[in-house]
């Protein structure tokens, strides 16, 4: 038996694309498709945008399923508060989107977070993959981050 990757059993994950703006730089993360991160941000946080992906088969859950999971972890890992919630069309297919207050133990303080959850089908009808994009900054600058997290959610092309 030959096996390879990317190929229509193993699909590889989408590609994707993100503007982020000016003071922006790549950062490279194991688990990251993409992420970068503001070098303008305040001082003992780096603010960050990063998007994974999460390979699926045989989903049954769909999209609200797999989000509520995710809000479940949120809120026992993160401490994570939920501050609104919302419905959207990133990359031209449904997403949710989410907004929380994170305040994971032994963090020098509390953080905002907007995350966005979307499905992409593949080549292979029993797989998808849960794209993931998340925006995070020390709380006090949320108002300030959170428009700019949601201009960058909103640049968002798959290809």
């Amino acid at each position: 038996m030959d096996l390879s990757f990317p190929g229509t059993m193993f699909p590889a994950p989408p590609s994707l694309s993100l503007r982020c703006p000016d003071g922006w730089e790549p950062v490279l993360l194991a688990n990251a498709l993409v992420a970068a991160r503001d070098t303008a941000s305040p001082e003992g946080f780096d603010v960050n945008v990063v998007v994974v992906a999460t390979r699926l088969v045989d989903d049954a859950l769909g999209l609200d399923g797999l989000v509520d999971e995710m809000h479940a972890r949120t809120v026992t890992d993160l401490g994570g508060t939920m501050q609104q919630t919302s419905t959207a069309t990133l990359a031209k297919r449904d997403a949710r989107l989410t907004a929380w207050l994170l305040e994971p133990s032994g963090a020098a303080f509390p953080l905002f977070q907007v995350e966005a959850a979307l499905l992409v089908a593949s080549s292979n009808p029993r797989i998808s993959h849960l794209v993931q994009l998340h925006g995070t900054a020390p709380a006090g600058y949320a108002e300030h981050y959170g428009a700019i997290f949601r201009a960058i959610f909103d640049t968002l092309a798959i290809a």
